[in-house]
């Protein structure tokens, strides 16, 4: 087996969780409440920026011509992404960019970007491609999943159509034969770290769905109950 074979084996469990979340099942059958949805699109808003940026940065970064090559063909697709997300999905939503800035950012999806981050200044460029591979491996998966079975829902089945195109399957192929010649030549700790990174970044794929039905918020109290709390 690949580095890449044994890394979405070890995390199978967890993307199975994702394909049969409730979030997904109603956005196939076309149940989901647009309320959720909505949400879910800012606060993505909000991480596919990051997202870009962290494939720019790192693009930046190597000096693997692979791997820069990589991380701008990313960068340029997610840019056109967000994009069509602006144009479509939040014209239809009536989704303003005051409504955007105004949103807080849930603590799930900012506990995902810093995870990402934490990689560049922690570890190496493999753990920085595996932990920015989980996203769009999945979501391919997910719109390859769901290809046949149509939502009832056009802005549900438009958002399954972005990802169910096969062009995304031969992305996440030169991405997967990058991350495989990288791992050649690290050491077991390196492959280690690296698989931890593409396991956390699954698990927060998996907390996305959740965090956007619940629209999780932050947790607070007031000044005077923290006084209480620890005796202040």
């Amino acid at each position: 087996m690949s580095y890449t074979d044994v890394l979405r084996k070890n995390a199978d469990y967890l993307w199975e969780k994702s394909f049969n979340h409730p979030f997904i099942k109603q956005l196939v059958d076309g149940t989901l409440d647009s309320k959720v949805f909505r949400f879910y699109l800012i606060q993505d808003h909000y991480y596919l920026s990051h997202f870009a940026q962290a494939h720019y940065r790192l693009a930046m970064r190597t000096k693997e011509q692979a791997i820069k090559r990589l991380m701008l063909e990313g960068n340029e697709s997610l840019a056109a992404g967000e994009i069509s997300v602006r144009e479509s999905f939040f014209e239809t939503l009536q989704i303003q960019a005051a409504e955007v800035r105004s949103t807080e950012i849930s603590p799930t999806n900012y506990a995902y970007v810093s995870h990402i981050y934490r990689q560049f200044v922690e570890q190496d460029e493999l753990a920085v491609l595996t932990s920015l591979l989980p996203c769009a491996w999945l979501y391919t998966e997910i719109g390859q999943r769901f290809k046949v079975k149509k939502s009832p829902e056009p802005i549900y089945q438009a958002w399954l159509d972005t990802y169910g195109d096969d062009e995304m399957l031969d992305f996440i192929s030169d991405y997967c034969l990058v991350v495989n010649r990288l791992a050649e030549k690290k050491s077991s700790e390196q492959l280690a770290s690296a698989e931890q990174a593409f396991i956390k970044s699954s698990i927060y794929e998996l907390n996305f769905w959740e965090m956007s039905m619940k629209k999780e918020k932050w947790y607070t109290v007031e000044q005077d109950e923290v006084g209480v709390e620890y005796g202040y």
